[in-house]
């Protein structure tokens, strides 16, 4: 998600020391985002977004919103407001070849066959691992496979469901890949095919709260999220994501996330890639 500011910085668009302070303690303690000073910028270019979007006169009076009745309505919308969500389609190519060529053989047999897509933003990702699925199944359906795709933006998660995305979110794609993907062009926009859609499952999810759903999932992506959190933060939150894996499930990360620390029971295996011992 860009960030925008207003076109002059009027006292409309001021964002003060007190309320940005405020605005990363909430982040904070709602989302497990850190927020820091050199981010102040950032934060008031989204908020003022916000502010155009609910037609208040200023950044001051969005703030005093948060603070008053409204703050438990208001704050998906904050949250929306202030989460990144850049991705894009075989993002990481690596882990995709990893998934086809070694961890759906280790685990194609099994009866019910789990995948958590735990950032899944506007779903490049999730509807990638659907067509490597497919793929790998010679375009036949696994009986009982399913794909959980979640995010903390709900704004996002739509775009995610409808399916649809503009020709620039396949212009960097190689022609195989496009292939696989199987999107038809209808009107002015690309469409995922049924096939594809029928194998995911998107629902919103704060992954610092409680997760309703027991697993266990064989292959688990969280990727570039992990980033946002400090170190503490991201120890939690990958050894409850191992403990959602069986033995030889697979934990792939984003590019810049390796493990915090030595998390006993994972181990590497590959590139931001760790499977249950």
């Amino acid at each position: 998600m860009p960030a925008l500011a207003f076109a002059s910085q009027s006292a409309d668009a001021e964002l003060s020391d007190p309320d940005f302070r405020m605005v990363a303690e909430i982040i904070g303690r709602e989302a497990g985002i850190v927020v820091r000073d050199q981010k102040k910028a950032m934060v008031r270019g989204r908020l003022a977004r916000r502010t155009r979007e609910l037609g208040l006169p200023s950044i001051a009076a969005y703030c005093r919103l948060l603070r008053g009745d409204e703050f438990a309505r208001e704050l998906p919308g904050l949250l929306n407001a202030l989460t990144t969500n850049h991705t894009a389609f075989y993002r990481e190519e690596h882990h995709f070849t990893h998934l086809e060529q070694t961890a759906l053989p280790a685990h194609s047999a099994a009866s019910r066959l789990r995948i958590w897509c735990a950032a899944a933003s506007t779903g490049e990702e999730p509807y990638t691992i659907a067509c490597t699925l497919q793929a790998y199944f010679g375009g036949q359906r696994h009986p009982d496979a399913l794909i959980l795709a979640t995010d903390l933006d709900s704004d996002v998660l739509e775009t995610a469901r409808r399916g649809r995305y503009g020709a620039g979110s396949f212009d960097k794609l190689t022609p195989k890949q496009r292939e696989r993907l199987q999107f038809t062009l209808t009107q002015d926009h690309f469409e995922a095919p049924e096939t594809l859609k029928e194998m995911l499952r998107f629902r919103q999810l704060n992954i610092l709260h409680g997760w309703p759903f027991g697993g266990p999932f064989q292959i688990i992506f969280c990727r570039n999220m992990l980033i946002y959190f400090d170190q503490p933060t991201k120890a939690n939150i990958i050894t409850r994501l191992m403990h959602m894996l069986p033995p030889g499930g697979f934990l792939y990360l984003g590019h810049s996330e390796a493990l915090p620390q030595p998390i006993d029971g994972l181990r590497p295996c590959g590139r931001t890639i760790y499977v249950r011992a």
